[in-house]
């Protein structure tokens, strides 16, 4: 019979995530996740600690303001220091920052959109301004001769 003591090695064991003792088959039981996941509804993005999220249900910066939904692969990222929430939140297709006094209420609330959507000509939006614009040979782009003997 084969030897077959390589097996061994195809068994996932439970153990600490990351630790390099064996492996997890869930996320959550990472040990240093870089996105937390968390739910509820609300969740009071004021309330969490600095960090980048991934909220299942919905969310408020302050607990007076109205709910809003999240989609599944939307992604938060909060700083609340020095008595300020931060955030920016990424969802397809649209970029929002937001401020709020970590004590305030909805009215404190400065919301502002990154992003917006292509004009009926299909030119995009802030997205091609903020990328730029790329041609073959990089000639053609003023801006490219900056570059030139960079890499």
């Amino acid at each position: 019979m084969a030897d077959m003591s390589w097996i061994d090695a195809l068994v996932i064991r439970s153990g600490g995530g990351g630790s390099g003792v064996g492996g997890v088959t869930s996320y959550d039981q990472l040990t240093n996740r870089p996105i937390q996941n968390v739910s509820g509804s609300p969740v009071v993005v004021s309330r969490l600690p600095s960090g980048v999220y991934n909220i299942d249900g919905t969310w408020v910066i302050t607990a007076d303001e109205s709910p809003r939904d999240t989609r599944k692969d939307d992604m938060f990222y909060v700083l609340n220091e020095n008595g300020v929430c931060k955030l920016t939140w990424i969802t397809a297709g649209d970029i929002f920052t937001y401020s709020s006094q970590i004590d305030g209420n909805a009215s404190s609330i400065v919301e502002d959109k990154v992003t917006k959507e292509s004009d009926e000509t299909g030119a995009g939006g802030n997205i091609s301004d903020m990328v730029g614009t790329f041609s073959d040979s990089g000639k053609d782009d003023p801006a490219s001769e900056d570059l030139i003997g960079v890499f």
